[in-house]
């Protein structure tokens, strides 16, 4: 494989620059307080900024993914917990 073979198998250059940005952007979802708020014990899909949508089960959320058409790869799913943290302790401590 050559240098101009490269550019090639990665694509436009401004549509991944684009993409990658979408993605940054549609990411800080997970930082707003009142997304977490709203769908607290539940997984959401994330997709060109903003939630496309939302369960208590990943499964579901995945189906709504596919019924949407919206592309598998570009889209971030994260299950939205309560914050709080669990600790496994053995006998010993």
């Amino acid at each position: 494989m050559d240098a101009k073979t490269l550019p090639a198998l990665a694509g436009d250059e401004k549509q991944i620059v684009e993409e990658l940005r979408a993605f940054n952007e549609t990411a800080k979802l997970l930082s707003q307080p009142e997304v977490w708020e709203q769908y607290k014990g539940e997984w959401v899909a994330l997709y060109d900024r903003r939630v496309r949508a939302h369960s208590k089960t990943f499964d579901h959320v995945l189906q709504e993914v596919d019924k949407q058409g919206l592309p598998r790869r570009n889209v971030l799913i994260r299950f939205i917990d309560d914050g709080t943290v669990n600790l496994i302790l053995n006998a010993l401590g």
